[in-house]
C-alpha cells in the first residue's frame, strides 16, 4: 500500500482474495455466485469490525475496513446492474451482525 494511504487496484484485488478464490471470480457472473461472494465478504467486514477500535487509528487495518467499505458500494452496485437488487450487501451485513450479535456483545462488554 502507498505511504500515503491511497488505496490502490493491487489492494483491493489482494484484499477480495482474502474471501474468493479465482474461481469465484471467473464464476461471478451468476446471481448465486455473487450472494455467496458477498456473505463471505459480510462476514469478514463483521470479523474486522469487532477489533476496530482496539486499532491505532492509522494503521493499515483501518485502511482495510475503508477499502471493505469500498467494496460494500461496489458489490451493491453490481447487485443493482446485474439483479436489481440495491439492498443486497445491506441485507448479508445485518443478517451477518444478527448471527454474530451474541459474539460482538461479549467482546464489547471485555472492553
Amino acid at each position: 500500500m502507498p505511504d500515503n494511504g491511497a488505496l490502490t487496484r493491487k489492494d483491493l484485488e489482494e484484499c477480495l482474495a482474502v474471501v474468493a478464490t479465482k474461481d469465484d471470480l471467473k464464476r461471478f457472473a451468476t446471481k448465486r455466485d455473487f450472494e455467496r461472494l458477498a456473505g463471505r465478504m459480510a462476514n469478514l467486514v463483521v470479523d474486522m469490525e469487532d477489533i476496530k477500535e482496539r486499532v491505532p487509528p492509522k494503521s493499515y487495518f483501518l485502511k482495510m475496513m475503508d477499502l471493505m467499505d469500498g467494496m460494500a458500494n461496489a458489490f451493491e452496485d453490481q447487485g443493482r446492474r446485474l439483479w436489481g437488487q440495491a439492498d443486497l450487501w445491506e441485507k448479508l451485513h445485518d443478517k451477518v451482525h444478527k448471527d454474530h450479535e451474541p459474539r460482538i456483545s461479549r467482546l464489547e462488554s471485555q472492553g
